[in-house]
């Protein structure tokens, strides 16, 4: 009710529930059956937490009943609930579910729960990437379609759902009737510099020296000094928390709105000093086999910044370069500073001839990419071109086993970025581009993470991981068959139907507006494109035997039109007379799937015999001077089509129909190369008893 109530818009359930399905079904499910205590996290807010709970719950219950929900307000209360055992009621719930779901406000009241008690209690743990449940942000996307449903603007609900994607709190605020009552304590007046700073940094790991010494060089005092600070702020609305060993911001993006507007000059220009140091800082154990990486650990040989403050620090910069329309006007001259770190840290990657920066710079890439993606783009297509020696060690999936211990691959990273940055329409072409560099260098390994499959799901016809519309992904794919003719002929190939398509859900920007609603692919639209890459690949396919194969393995897959074109294609190919292993290759390929079309005549994807008619002809001119080539299919053990017979009409007919053929060939054998070319066909066929029972 506070929610729905607090905002010129209410933020009912299809806002605080957006793209959390997943999430608000395994509550509801754990307060069917669960007992004891749940907790629910993730980079969001506790008064997010607990809206999102109360709406997954009552939401839930409209369409199944959950039993009996109570929220308390503090510790006490729930003291108190449990102590005068308040919560036996009426209830007649079985042993196998709880009684009573208690939503709690913070992690406190979980002691109050007495041991062995049948009542679920529901406790927020904000920032914490731990918990049972972790909350991703809302879908932006969903948001804004239901905005408009309820009346706003097209413009204005996709500026609010950008603003919803990065922080619903945020979004609570700016749609607040009085805004000033929901702004957080520690934000009220502007924040210390302590504190400022502390958000800048994002997170760190306090078991780290060299994370201690990162956060007092930047803040200024002493490490313990700061923390105690840290520790005295009020746990419900600290945006800085520590679980275990770690410090994270609760809700960078919604931190970042509210601390902007203090920043100074200062605070940028030394916090892009300790950003070049933390995130160009080499890690001693990359590149290391298990066996060494193993050692090292136990000789206390470690990274001098851990992955939690670096990955800190690219956050903050993508925050400060990154300003979705309406949402961070004053954040220009911040973003200058910031920039020019982004674009200095990938120049020292390409200065260290080794692969040691880079390796260590690919960690936060895909934060970098949402920051300066020109610069990202810029770096990668250099390090590919020269090529750097990154180019190849990036690539470090290869030589693994299954028991290795060893970091992930850092092209994982590379491909990360380059997918979220091909979001965006304004850099789609470049990001197709510098994916192309690196498929055509990738040597392959154990993992689907290639250059090839990225460009792929970014393409895909009926799902493209793109916010680009129609025509300027089809330029793209122009572009790509001008640039890199191979990979493109692969990525088109793959965009045709198969009939078990798939496509999983990639990296999405955390900061950036690119990835903008949109309604589905229409069926018209994906015809269109498929439509398109066909005509392209039959423009492409040239005199080259493999292409043509690609082809005729896919041609059911094509519009008619192209199937038509397709063929009058070929016909001219064969007419001006080909090489001979053009022919060798290409024309048992091409009898084969004439042969199935017609074997299956009565299947979904065959052909019709007026389809394959000009197929036939093309057949004729292409037959091949190789004897094996060209005969070869009649000496095999169970020919599947031979002139019309078909193998269901069993061995009999086929070997009536195949027996003049055969005798055919041989003479033709003996022919043109004597007994001694016959013998050396029989060697290469298939079944040489054939071929010698046919010559007796």
């Amino acid at each position: 009710r506070n929610w729905l109530e607090s905002t010129t818009i209410p933020l009912d359930a299809g806002v605080v529930l957006a793209g959390r399905d997943k999430a608000a079904e395994t509550v509801r499910d754990r307060c069917r059956r669960d007992r004891g205590i749940v907790t629910v996290g993730g980079r969001v807010h506790r008064d997010e937490i607990l809206a999102f709970v109360a709406a997954a719950l009552l939401d839930g219950a409209a369409a199944e009943p959950l039993g009996d929900m109570l929220f308390v307000n503090n510790g006490g209360a729930a003291q108190h609930l449990f102590a005068a055992e308040a919560l036996e009621g009426p209830s007649t719930a079985g042993a196998d579910r709880p009684t009573t779901a208690v939503v709690a406000p913070s992690r406190d009241c979980a002691r109050h729960l007495p041991a062995g008690s049948r009542h679920l209690m529901i406790v927020p743990l904000p920032g914490s990437t731990q918990a049972d449940i972790v909350l991703e942000s809302v879908d932006g996307e969903i948001v804004t379609r239901h905005l408009e449903a309820n009346g706003s603007a097209r413009p204005d609900a996709h500026r609010l759902g950008t603003t919803a994607r990065m922080s619903l709190m945020a979004l609570r605020r700016q749609l607040a009737r009085q805004p000033e009552l929901h702004a957080p304590s520690w934000a009220s007046g502007g924040p210390d510099a302590m504190l400022r700073r502390c958000l800048m940094l994002g997170g760190w790991n306090e078991s780290r020296t060299g994370d201690r010494q990162a956060v007092e060089r930047f803040v200024g005092s002493p490490y313990d000094e700061v923390t105690e600070a840290l520790r005295r702020l009020d746990m419900g609305d600290a945006p800085v928390v520590c679980t275990g060993d770690l410090w994270h911001t609760v809700s960078p993006g919604d931190s970042w709105m509210l601390v902007r507007d203090h920043l100074t000059r200062s605070d940028m220009s030394e916090f892009a000093e300790l950003a070049q140091d933390v995130l160009t800082a080499a890690d001693p154990l990359r590149g290391m086999s298990t066996a060494e990486a193993f050692q090292a650990r136990i000789d206390g040989i470690e990274a001098e910044y851990s992955s939690q403050v670096k990955h800190g620090v690219a956050a903050t910069l993508a925050l400060a370069c990154s300003r979705p329309s309406g949402v961070l006007p004053g954040t220009a001259p911040l973003a200058e500073p910031a920039e020019g770190v982004v674009w200095q840290v990938l120049r020292s990657s390409g200065q260290d001839t080794t692969p040691r920066t880079w390796s260590a710079v690919a960690d936060v890439l895909p934060l970098l990419a949402e920051a300066v993606p020109d610069a990202v783009l810029d770096a990668l297509r250099t390090c590919a071109a020269e090529p750097h020696g990154f180019a190849q060690a990036m690539f470090a999936d290869g030589d693994e086993d299954m028991f290795s211990s060893k970091r992930a691959s850092p092209h994982f990273t590379v491909l990360r970025a380059l997918e979220i940055i091909a979001w965006s329409p304004d850099h789609l072409l470049s990001a197709m581009d510098v994916l192309a560099r690196l498929a055509e260098i990738d040597p392959g390994g154990r993992y689907m993470n290639r250059p090839a499959n990225s460009l792929a799901s970014i393409m895909r016809p009926w799902m493209p991981h793109t916010s680009a519309e129609f025509d300027a992904r089809l330029d793209a794919i122009r572009m790509l068959v001008r640039s890199h003719n191979s990979v493109a002929w692969k990525l088109m190939l793959s965009m045709l139907p198969s009939g078990h398509d798939t496509q999983f859900d990639g990296p999405h920007p955390r900061f950036r507006d690119w990835h903008s609603p949109r309604s589905a692919v229409s069926r018209r639209e994906r015809w269109d494109t498929v439509e398109a890459v066909a005509d392209l690949l039959v423009d492409n396919a040239g005199v080259e035997a493999s292409r043509w194969a690609d082809l005729l393995s896919k041609i059911s897959s094509f519009p008619p039109a192209i199937r038509a074109s397709a063929a009058s294609v070929l016909a001219q190919v064969a007419a001006d007379d080909p090489t001979e292993q053009f022919k060798s290759a290409l024309w048992p390929v091409l009898r084969e799937t004439l042969v199935r079309h017609r074997q299956f005549h009565d299947a979904w994807w065959a052909l019709s015999e007026a389809e394959l008619e000009p197929f036939d002809r093309a057949l004729e001119r292409l037959q091949p001077a190789d004897p094996v080539a060209a005969y070869g299919y009649l000496f095999t053990a169970w020919p599947r089509h031979i002139d019309g017979t078909a193998a269901g009409a069993g061995h009999e007919a086929i070997e009536e129909a195949a027996r003049p053929l055969r005798e055919a060939a041989v003479r033709c054998v003996l022919s043109a190369s004597g007994l001694s070319g016959m013998l050396e066909f029989a060697e290469a066929v298939e079944h040489p008893y054939q071929a010698g029972r046919t010559l007796a």
